[in-house]
């Protein structure tokens, strides 16, 4: 499951229908961040997970498109389409893409 230090995404082996079309069946390898980001449950979530405006982060993708930024600590952080830009892309062809 693990790939160097970070964790493989479930989209590089399945993409579902839902997979965003715009990606054209690439799967994001690393993100910048557009806006800061925490938790949606902050009190529940010690330390609190937060990204940065301007960072960048390795993320993991669902197979349904979902992106997660991969925190220092090793912890997912759920992102929104609008809070980041995808600046590196995973290579090679996805098996079971769209």
């Amino acid at each position: 499951m693990w790939e160097g230090e970070t964790m493989r995404s479930a989209a590089l082996d399945h993409q579902s229908e839902h997979y965003p079309a715009s990606w054209h069946g690439r799967v994001p390898k690393r993100v910048r961040m557009a806006k800061m980001v925490g938790s949606d449950l902050p009190i529940l979530i010690s330390p609190p997970m937060t990204a940065h405006k301007g960072q960048e982060y390795e993320v993991w993708v669902n197979s349904h498109g979902a992106v997660a930024a991969l925190l220092p600590d090793g912890r997912r952080l759920g992102l929104r389409p609008y809070e980041f830009e995808v600046i590196e892309w995973h290579e090679g062809a996805v098996p079971g893409g769209p």
